[in-house]
């Protein structure tokens, strides 16, 4: 969403903001691939023909037409095609009545995807060629946490992301070094040690039974 929808509208609201994205981990070059359940997609162990459903998955994520109309609609009504092959809206386009939401993450397939017109997609090159050098397999892709013996801690520090992070990423503080650490303090209060201690533990014993 950085270089789709905040740094253009940014730049739109106050020209040279020069918004930019900061990763985690960027300091010490960490950073891994996606895991192979980012999709979050799976077929039911009740389907009763399992086999069938993963060729209709198969035609929606890989089949361009079929690809295009669920994720971007019809062409001529909520999309149109640029002399240089990106995608933007039509003349006369209206979101009331011609919008379309498939929250299409569950099937993405970057091969496949087609640009718009509304992205900064020299800033996401860029920031990709970083990712190409420094990204490595992610190793706990088949790691399944148990969160039943910290469900209160994670809620109540659900709660204080909640209540501090807006203002930290947007810089909307007068001191950000004195407001991080209260948010930090508010952390450790919500329970993150007990969190941490515990997923380190699920952690360790993953690793040792490889």
């Amino acid at each position: 969403t950085w270089y789709s929808q905040v740094r253009p509208e940014m730049q739109k609201r106050q020209p040279g903001s020069d918004c930019e994205f900061f990763w985690f981990g960027e300091e010490l070059g960490n950073v891994t691939t996606m895991t192979i359940t980012h999709g979050a997609m799976a077929v039911s162990a009740a389907c009763k023909y399992p086999e069938r459903a993963l060729m209709v998955y198969d035609l929606l994520r890989n089949d361009r037409e079929c690809y295009n109309l669920i994720n971007y609609g019809i062409e001529g009504t909520q999309y149109v095609f640029t002399d240089d092959g990106r995608r933007k809206k039509p003349d006369g386009y209206d979101s009331r009545r011609d919008a379309l939401s498939t929250n299409f993450w569950w099937g993405r397939n970057d091969g496949i995807e087609i640009r718009d017109t509304g992205s900064d997609w020299q800033k996401f090159e860029e920031i990709s060629r970083i990712y190409d050098k420094t990204k490595i397999d992610y190793p706990y892709s088949q790691l399944v946490w148990d969160f039943s013996g910290i469900s209160r801690e994670l809620g109540a520090i659900a709660d204080v992301w909640g209540m501090y992070m807006a203002r930290i990423s947007y810089g909307k503080t007068d001191n950000p070094e004195a407001y991080v650490a209260e948010f930090r303090a508010a952390l450790k209060k919500a329970g993150i040690e007990t969190v941490i201690a515990d997923l380190q533990k699920q952690l360790d014993d993953f690793n040792s039974q490889k």
